[in-house]
């Protein structure tokens, strides 16, 4: 495992993982993420008592064991 640090500073944080993502750096990708996640997409449909769609969207959240549990670190609606 690469052993590189990010930068603290968030737009060259931003840089450096762009950058190990267009080219294929599988280390710096891995070693920007603070611990082991697991990305989870589901779809939130609410319906009316009739049946009609009061809400219909994407939501994604990333997960990670915690002290032995599962913990939602936090969530992304798609628009």
């Amino acid at each position: 495992m690469d052993e590189r640090q990010p930068p603290d500073d968030l737009a060259r944080f931003m840089e450096a993982y762009t950058e190990a993502w267009n080219a294929g750096d599988l280390d710096g990708i891995v070693g920007a993420y603070a611990t082991p996640c697991f990305m989870v997409t589901v779809r939130w449909i609410c319906r009316r008592p009739g049946g009609s769609t009061i809400w219909n969207f994407l939501d994604s959240y990333p997960l990670a064991i915690e002290e032995g549990q599962w913990r939602i670190l936090g969530d992304a609606v798609h628009r």
